[in-house]
């Protein structure tokens, strides 16, 4: 079979225009009080009652800077130039900036009455003293779509309190580079090749070291997913497996397939010289075709090669979707994990490749979605169990080969080639051989033509070794040529030695790959690592969700399922990690597979098999049943059925809202979380500091866990419920002080489920004693 394909794509999703989602805006002509975007500055007293969100907002009593603080806690007020966000009461209120000696100007935003400028840490008390300022706020990341991975997946449960992080697991990743000095990369990072034309140099990878070869920045996503540790977020934008050791193959930007199998032999050849023990290779590029699994392709069998050397493959499906039979060829491999891209609520994007529906007419295969029988299929594809057959009959002959030999089949001159000849018993199905011969320097080839002298060849053996071995399948009952011929116009003997083994009584065929995802996991507008000039820094706002545009130097987002692969990937690094921590050895790549399949999720009603495989990716179910050793069955992997939700898994966002970030002693503040999207009732919880006191609100219980305090709150299921609480600050000599709010987290009500982190921290200062 041909390849179908030389070019490689990887799979984000910046030039595809099917998004998810949708870009609300305020335009010009919308009434921006209708909006509440222009609001008063104003103080919530102390009070014992519940205020709801229409009386807060109709709340006009002014304050002074004096009496309320209005800088966030992240500025510094004593220090350099820092991004800042200042609110004013109305958009006209902004130009008032332009009064400060400002280094580069300010930025107007059209609608919302911000500003956007670089302020000094002086500046930054000045401004927060303007009478027509309510909150001047450091510019930081929002959408934390690799923090919301981590979450929906499980791994924050895995990573916080089963504290599996992958320090045991080493992976590769072939992309299109990656910056090796990134702060979150850095360390994890084992090795980093750049790949070198072959055919101009000695080596096809040259080590680069901490070099940047990212090429835009596609590899270092990737690979921030996967073991980026957070080191310049302060952990918030860690990857799934933040200790695991990674190994970067950098093919560039526009990858062939000579650069990628390049990558997988180097990776294979250091594998088996012990000079690296690698679990995981992720795998974020593709061929969107459709078409059958070739088990002959080049990377096809690398893939394969790759599993049998202990190393499992993740794949990403492909960026066709959302039309059927668009599954990237090379992800269809039954021994391999593929990814569908879906967003944080667990729906599959538009953009996702889908594989073949049930009614797939086209030519080749099929519609095949058995892991078990394409994986038996190809086993014995590559395998063939030969060895296991009986031998049915042997010849061994001997000869001189090269100028003036004599051909022992006709009994005259041979020329430069000699010719042995059998005719195998009628029971054969598979012969193998070796070819010794001396002086021991000569170089000598041998081919096994079917027929005649001239006929195909059937099997060879062409190498620089002595002896020559060949093997391959043959016909019973056919006459056969063995051709001994020497590389060079050389005269030399040989012996050569045929042994002819039975017919396989069920010859291995199709279905060879599964035409399917293995599970979802996001893949919509991930946040991960990228360095300040990559080109993916830009991403969102060329898409239709510029408010998604990222504001950290390290980070970025990006949409594909090249964000899903890795995230994938991640998520088996912790059951590998799991698995030898507790039991001494690595699992077998096609266990991993299984056990991944298995405990996924049919969670929501849009799933089904072609898009999503065997649903939702649950990282906290398949690490508990590493570390226990109860791995999976293909029997225990039930597919996603569509429109049917087979088992539900709890989600939710949420916001957290208060007045402030600062108090005076003993005043009152309201603090409101507002359930967005639950999936069923849930139980909403905010740690509160130890020395606030619950005064009032929605209804709640106040209480202590594991050394921390909470309020905690029961709701129904619903698109957004807000809850409310009112909290006094402390009084007396020691109330001045910075306090810790949250994080608010939220759980099924029924306590089937872990609490998820729906807000970050919130610190918030007391000033003064109070009475």
């Amino acid at each position: 079979m041909q390849e179908q394909k030389s070019e490689i794509n990887y799979l984000s999703d910046e030039d595809t225009q099917q998004r998810t989602g949708e870009n609300t805006q305020y335009g010009s002509t919308t009434d921006r009080a209708t909006l509440g975007l222009d609001i008063t500055r104003r103080s919530l007293l102390k009070t014992t009652g519940a205020v709801g969100a229409a009386g807060l907002l109709g709340a006009t009593t002014p304050v002074t800077a004096a009496e309320t603080l209005t800088i966030d806690s992240m500025l510094d007020t004593s220090g350099s130039l820092q991004q800042a966000l200042v609110v004013f009461e109305s958009n006209a209120a902004v130009d008032h900036l332009r009064h400060l000696d400002l280094e580069k100007g300010y930025y107007k935003f059209n609608v919302l009455p911000i500003g956007y400028t670089l302020l000094t840490g002086d500046q930054i008390a000045t401004v927060a003293g303007w009478s027509d300022v309510r909150y001047v706020e450091a510019n930081h990341g929002i959408e934390l779509l690799n923090d919301d991975a981590r979450d929906v997946t499980g791994v924050d449960t895995i990573q916080d309190e089963y504290y599996y992080t992958g320090e045991s697991v080493h992976v590769v990743v072939i992309d299109s580079g990656v910056d090796g000095d990134h702060p979150d990369l850095k360390e994890n990072l084992q090795g980093h090749y750049r790949f070198v034309d072959p055919l101009d140099a000695e080596s096809m990878w040259m080590d680069v070291g901490s070099a940047d070869t990212a090429s835009g920045g596609h590899g270092t996503h990737v690979t921030g997913s996967i073991a980026g540790n957070g080191s310049a977020s302060d952990g918030r934008y860690r990857g799934m497996a933040p200790d695991a050791d990674v190994s970067v193959y950098s093919t560039d930007a526009a990858a062939a397939l000579l650069n990628v199998v390049g990558a997988y032999d180097d990776m294979l050849d250091k594998q088996r010289a012990g000079k690296h023990d690698v679990q995981l290779v992720n795998n974020s590029f593709g061929a969107n075709i459709g078409g059958d699994y070739n088990p002959n392709g080049a990377l096809e069998t690398a893939t394969w090669r790759a599993a049998e050397l202990g190393i499992l493959p993740v794949f990403a499906a492909g960026n066709s979707g959302p039309d059927t039979n668009t599954f990237s060829n090379y992800a269809a491999g039954p021994h391999l994990l593929a990814a569908a891209a879906t967003d944080d609520d667990m729906n599959v994007t538009n953009f996702s490749s889908r594989g073949r529906s049930p009614d797939y007419s086209g030519q080749g295969e099929g519609s095949h979605w058995d892991r078990a029988t394409a994986y038996r299929n190809l086993s014995d594809f590559y395998a063939s169990d030969y060895d296991d057959q009986p031998k049915v009959g042997n010849i061994s002959r001997e000869g001189t080969v090269g100028p003036g030999a004599e051909d022992s089949t006709t009994g005259i001159s041979a020329g430069e080639s000699a010719y042995e000849k059998w005719t195998v018993p009628a029971d054969a199905g598979y012969i193998e051989g070796t070819v010794s011969w001396t002086p021991q320097g000569e170089d000598i080839d041998v081919y096994l033509h079917e027929g005649a002298k001239d006929g195909p060849v059937v099997a060879s053996g062409a190498s620089l070794q002595n002896p020559e071995k060949l093997s391959g399948q043959v016909d019973g009952g056919t006459m056969y040529f063995l051709e001994i011929k020497p590389y060079t116009n050389v005269t030399a003997t040989y012996t050569a030695t045929l042994t002819a083994r039975k017919a396989l009584a069920k010859q291995p065929s199709g279905p060879y790959g599964i035409y399917r995802p293995s599970v979802g996991t996001p893949g919509d507008y991930v946040m991960s690592t990228l360095s300040e000039n990559d080109a993916y820094q830009t991403y969102p706002t060329i898409t239709e969700h510029p408010e998604k545009q990222g504001t950290e130097v390290w980070y970025g987002r990006l949409s594909g399922t090249s964000m899903a692969s890795p995230v994938l990937c991640g998520i088996s690094t912790l059951v590998y990690d799991a698995y030898y921590q507790n039991h001494g050895e690595f699992p077998d790549p096609l266990d991993v597979v299984k056990l991944v399949e298995a405990t996924a999720t049919d969670a929501r009603t849009g799933h089904n098999t072609w898009n999503i495989g065997a649903g939702f990716a649950d990282a906290t179910t398949a690490v508990e049943r590493a570390e226990s050793g109860n791995l999976a069955t293909f029997n225990e992997v039930n597919l996603a059925v569509d429109g049917e939700v087979t088992e539900s898994i709890f989600h939710a966002q949420g916001t957290r809202v208060d007045d402030g970030s600062a108090f005076t002693a003993g005043q009152t503040n309201q603090v409101e979380l507002t359930l967005d999207e639950a999936t069923e009732a849930a139980t909403v919880r905010d740690e509160i500091p130890w020395n606030w006191e619950v005064v009032g609100g929605d209804d709640h219980v106040v209480y202590t866990d594991d050394g921390h305090r909470y309020v905690e709150f029961t709701v129904e299921a619903s698109d957004s419920d807000t809850l409310s609480y009112f909290i006094e600050a402390p009084s007396g000599a020691d109330a001045s002080g910075e306090y810790e709010f949250g994080p608010a987290e939220a759980s099924p009500a029924d306590g089937a489920g872990a609490f998820l982190t729906i807000t970050e921290t919130e610190t918030n200062t007391v000033v003064g004693e109070g009475s």
